[in-house]
């Protein structure tokens, strides 16, 4: 390429000929806030309380989409640390997500509130961009 047409190192040509070291990628890792809401479905998980008991605000919690859910063909479960069930994103809103869960993106929540008393569970939700 530089015999045809004279390239400076600095230049867009010039890295692509490997005039210039290329810098290494660095992966993109900034969080993405998406939204908020209320895990639902958490009265039909045996021993709920203790599981809630021991979540704390701001933990990271797991998103594992279910697509061969019988009821709901995008179905995003929220798990803990451990992959204990803990409820499922509500299917109101679950549409979007799973269809980028299913992209490839990286999709997961943090625990916003917690009262483990009366079975309540919020968080937010967050894409790696």
């Amino acid at each position: 390429m530089s015999d045809i047409v004279p390239v400076q190192p600095g230049s867009l040509a010039g890295v692509l000929s490997g005039g210039v070291p290329a810098l290494p990628a660095l992966p993109f890792a900034q969080e993405i806030y998406l939204t908020h809401f209320e895990v639902a479905g958490l009265m039909y998980v045996p021993q709920v309380e203790a599981l809630l008991e021991s979540l704390e605000k701001g933990q990271r919690l797991l998103l594992c989409r279910e697509p061969e859910n019988q009821y709901d063909e995008y179905a995003i479960l929220v798990q803990d640390a451990d992959r204990h069930k803990l409820g499922y994103m509500p299917r109101r809103m679950n549409h979007i997500p799973a269809r980028l869960m299913d992209a490839g993106k990286l999709l997961y929540v943090k625990v916003s509130t917690v009262h483990w008393d009366y079975a309540e569970l919020s968080v937010d939700l967050f894409m790696q961009g």
